[in-house]
Formats: structure tokens, sequence, C-alpha cells
């Protein structure tokens, strides 16, 4: 394998292990909420968990990116660049 081939498949390996992360803490924070259920039911969390994590490798692949929206500026920027009458206009809409 090439340097960029490798790059690119620890790349997705350390995402996998990331998500998978966020997976076993989901399902140990579940199971502690199911103290009182059968052993059956807590085993099946685990096995779900599992089996997901099995799959995160594919299904980043497979599946589209999620990106995040950037937040907004928030509004004192703007009226800090906004001349004194405009600034003025502005408070008075925002009341």
């Amino acid at each position: 394998m090439s340097t960029p081939q490798l790059a690119a498949l620890f790349a997705v390996l350390v995402d996998a292990a990331l998500r998978g992360s966020v997976i076993l803490v989901a399902a140990l924070a579940a199971t502690r909420l199911m103290k009182g259920r059968s052993a059956a039911a807590r085993h099946l969390v685990w096995v779900v968990a599992l089996a997901s994590m099995l799959a995160l490798p594919l299904l980043s692949r497979v599946l589209p990116a999620w990106r995040v929206v950037p937040v907004p500026a928030p509004r004192t920027a703007e009226l800090a660049s906004c001349s004194s009458t405009a600034a003025a206009e502005l408070a008075i809409l925002e009341v």
C-alpha cells in the first residue's frame, strides 16, 4: 500500500474508533438505566452495540457524510459595524 492509501485507511479507522466509542458509552448508559430489566434485554443492548461497531467502517463509506452548519455571528457584531443611526434603528426594531 502506498502512503496516501494508508493515510486514508488510518482516517477511516480513527473515525470508526471515535464513533464506536460513542456507541459503547451509549450502550453502557442504556444498560445502567436497565438495572431492573432482564439480563437478556441488557445482553441485547450490548449485541446491537457491538454489531453496529462492526458495521461502522462499511457504513462510513456507504452513507453520506454529515456536515455541521456554522453558527451565525451574534447580532452585536452587526451593531458595531453599522453607523450610529443605523445601530439605533436596529436597536429600536429589536425591542
